[in-house]
């Protein structure tokens, strides 16, 4: 499991709730409600490199994967 992964992890998202979350190099590089919002400005961020991208549930939400 690399850095990012594990950052994702155990990072407290609570003020994330509901929102599309970018991370990469151990920071988050974008959040917001919309996904395009969100995914447009971690990939200017991030260039041509990786990063993790994902939805944060909102309170009382649960997620099965």
């Amino acid at each position: 499991m690399d850095k990012d992964s594990r950052f994702f992890l155990k990072k407290d998202f609570k003020k994330y709730s509901g929102k599309w979350v970018a991370v990469k190099n151990q920071k988050i590089i974008s959040s917001d409600s919309s996904i395009k919002k969100a995914l447009s400005e971690a990939k200017r961020k991030a260039g041509n490199t990786r990063f993790i991208f994902a939805k944060i549930p909102e309170k009382n939400q649960v997620l099965i994967l």
